[in-house]
């Protein structure tokens, strides 16, 4: 029972829904008659309307009970659709605005200075060589020229008597060779290859950088001073004021000793000479007259400096305290050299082997002088030889110097 009083309900409901339903459709149609009529054309689309604000969310309502379930009311008939309006013309296209006019053109500005001219750069790769051409074709051979004419043959003689047989005569010369036939026309020259194509052209290198600035020149030499300004006058003298008293004697002073003067070109002469053996050869000492007057042989051995030698024939020595200067040499000999020869003759240092002093006895002379000065050391000894490069023969020797 209470099932088909629900139903009965739930009928009741929903037959006032529907009678409400079209309550609500009559009015709007009231309300609105454009409804009621065919749907016009549509129009264009207005413009956007801008957003409007969210409105603010509604406080929730309370939840009602559930109510029961309805029956489903039987479905209602579909309405026919409405027929679609036409699309609205579309606006016409407004109308291009006229372009504007040019403006003058602005005077042109002066030509500014032609800038200094760049380095050139370095030349570029050159270009490779384009192929060659193919050769033409070889033109056809000339024809060959025809063979010239023979000469025509002289009349013969008449018959002479018939002489004795000489000897067989020599073979005569050939005779000239036929006159050359003229040559055939050259044959036309092949045509001229194609010309390769040219290379491309390198690159222009870059400008060089700028060198750096040279060095500043060394300054000028000073001008020379002007000329010194005349002297003046001489002021006139003034009185002579009094003699004042004499001062006390002052202490002698004693100044520093002077240096050592340098050896004096006078002092001792020495003598070599060898008289007796009138053969003294080149590379032989001569005897020192203190001890002989007639000695010669080998040269003796060096002595040092201040040291004691026994020799009692060759030497002169050891040299004073402060030296010497060995100066104006003089040799004679008995024999003078022969043509072509020569006699040469040295002060040597014994000590050091050096020579001090030389002169040289030319061809057809018997002396000679050496004027120029050389020092020796205090404490070294002296020798005279016969050079080694005397080229004259053996002879006796009186020899002196200074030193």
């Amino acid at each position: 029972m209470n099932s088909i009083n629900s139903l009965i309900s739930l009928a009741g409901i929903r037959l006032r829904m529907a009678a409400s339903l079209t309550a609500a459709v009559l009015l709007a149609l009231i309300a609105f008659p454009a409804l009621s009529h065919a749907a016009g054309p549509t129009g264009p689309t207005g413009p956007t309307g801008a957003t409007g604000a969210t409105g603010p969310t509604g406080a929730s309502g309370v939840t009602g009970a559930t109510g029961p379930t309805g029956a489903t009311g039987a479905a209602g008939e579909t309405g026919a659709t409405g027929a679609a309006g036409t699309t609205g013309a579309a606006g016409p296209t407004g109308a291009t605005g006229e372009t504007g006019a040019s403006g003058a053109s602005g005077v042109t500005g002066a030509t500014g200075p032609t800038g200094p001219t760049g380095a050139t750069g370095a030349a570029g790769e050159t270009g490779a060589t384009g192929a060659s051409g193919e050769s033409g074709a070889s033109g056809p051979t000339g024809a060959t020229g025809e063979t010239g004419a023979t000469g025509a043959t002289g009349a013969t003689g008449a018959q002479g008597v018939t002489g004795a047989t000489g000897p067989a005569g020599a073979t005569g010369a050939s005779g000239s060779e036929g006159a050359k036939g003229a040559s055939g026309e050259k044959g036309a020259t092949g045509a001229t290859g194609e010309r390769g194509a040219t290379g491309e052209k390198g690159a222009t290198g870059a400008g060089g950088a700028t060198g750096a600035s040279g060095a500043t020149g060394a300054a000028g030499a000073t001008g020379a001073a002007g000329a010194a300004g005349a002297t003046g006058a001489t002021g006139a003298s003034g009185a002579k004021g009094a003699t004042g008293e004499k001062g006390a004697t002052g202490e002698r002073g004693t100044g520093p000793t002077g240096a050592t003067g340098a050896a004096g070109a006078g002092g001792d002469v020495a003598t070599f000479m060898d008289t007796a053996n009138p053969n003294v050869w080149p590379g032989e000492c001569l005897g020192n007259t203190i001890f002989d007057f007639n000695n010669m042989g080998a040269c003796p051995a060096p002595v040092p400096a201040f040291g004691y030698s026994s020799d009692a024939r060759l030497l002169e020595g050891p040299v004073p305290n402060g030296g010497g200067t060995v100066t104006n040499l003089v040799a004679t000999t008995n024999k003078a050299p022969a043509a072509g020869r020569q006699a040469v003759v040295d002060v040597i240092d014994n000590t050091t082997g050096a020579t001090l002093e030389k002169c040289t006895i030319l061809a057809g002379q018997t002396h000679c002088t050496d004027s120029s000065s050389t020092p020796v050391a205090a404490g070294h000894y002296l020798e005279v030889r016969i050079d080694p490069t005397t080229t004259a023969l053996p002879a006796a020797w009186r020899v002196t110097f200074r030193y």
